[in-house]
């Protein structure tokens, strides 16, 4: 039996099913203009891909180096699906703690712009248009204050 294109079908190389055409990705690169696995087979091999130990720690790590571009996304999502992330915050209120806790610390011990930002505008509402000369002025300030910290500290011990 010819297991290529047989009228409008093809035969799915993942689960060996004769499908339609349209249970298949388009592949410029391929013959008949086709990937050679179906749509649910695809999906299914990407979502494995996705949980893998390794897949799973890359992105933890990107998420760590770019976590003002994570974060700015995610309250874009919430802005435009409100309905939809208090849902998430009712039932996640451990989680979504959780990662306020943390993400502020992160902030805070990486001085931030967004940190800096926070702590110069009075309503906690933040200031966008503020300088960044203003900005950079308020982390020597916060690093020397916890330079002199430490020194306290270290002399105290």
């Amino acid at each position: 039996m010819n297991r290529q294109l047989q009228g409008n079908g093809k035969w799915c190389s993942g689960c060996a099913i004769f499908l339609h055409e349209s249970e298949f990705w388009r592949c410029a690169a391929k013959p008949d203009g086709l990937q050679p696995r179906c749509k649910r087979c695809q999906r299914a091999a990407q979502r494995a891909r996705a949980n893998t130990a390794s897949t799973k720690q890359k992105r933890r790590e990107w998420m760590n180096a770019n976590l003002e571009r994570v974060r700015r996304s995610a309250r874009e999502w919430a802005r435009r699906n409100p309905d939809k992330a208090a849902k998430w915050r009712m039932e996640n209120t451990d989680k979504f703690r959780a990662a306020e806790v943390k993400s502020r610390k992160i902030l805070r011990d990486e001085l931030s712009d967004s940190y800096i930002k926070r702590l110069l505008s009075k309503n906690g509402g933040g200031l966008p248009n503020l300088p960044h000369s203003l900005v950079e002025a308020k982390r020597v300030q916060l690093q020397i204050h916890r330079f002199i910290r430490s020194l306290r500290n270290d002399n105290n011990q």
